[in-house]
């Protein structure tokens, strides 16, 4: 009988295959990353735009999708100047050019001042696949991308 037992119980129940996880939100171009840093100068449109000061900076950036945003924010090393950047971008790939559109509030806070910048940039199909416009930074607003192509009118120009 304990061998009649034994046999049952070892043979009884067969492993399963085992079936992978459904995803229910497949996020699978979320990405978000962060930067702090410091610049011994700080140049903007080709000046150095706080006389020889330097420069501490940090950042916030996501990205979903063909959707990206961020927060960027520096201060002086003497305090006497400090920005602030939100933008947001859209890009998009169409028979294999890809088009990017983004904008960017500043924010001047010790200079009680503001400024709005955006801009649209087709990209050949010659361009790396899967890179910003040559300048930008991969999720970043329209500063970069306008600086990349020279249409920015901010504080400095």
């Amino acid at each position: 009988m304990i061998l009649l037992a034994s046999r049952f119980l070892c043979h009884a129940h067969e492993s399963e295959t085992s079936k992978p996880f459904e995803k229910i939100h497949a996020h699978q171009s979320f990405e978000a990353h962060a930067h702090t840093g410091w610049e011994s100068l700080y140049f903007s449109e080709g000046r150095d735009a706080l006389n020889g000061k330097s420069l501490w900076a940090g950042s916030l950036e996501v990205g979903y999708d063909h959707f990206s945003g961020g927060v960027w924010y520096g201060r002086s090393s003497n305090h006497q100047y400090d920005e602030v950047q939100y933008n947001l971008a859209f890009t998009q790939e169409i028979n294999g050019f890809q088009f990017y559109a983004g904008y960017t509030h500043l924010v001047f806070a010790k200079d009680n001042e503001s400024d709005d910048e955006s801009a649209a940039v087709p990209v050949p199909p010659k361009a790396v696949r899967g890179s910003a416009p040559k300048g930008t930074k991969k999720g970043g607003g329209g500063r970069a991308a306008a600086e990349a192509v020279g249409t920015t009118k901010g504080k400095g120009g």
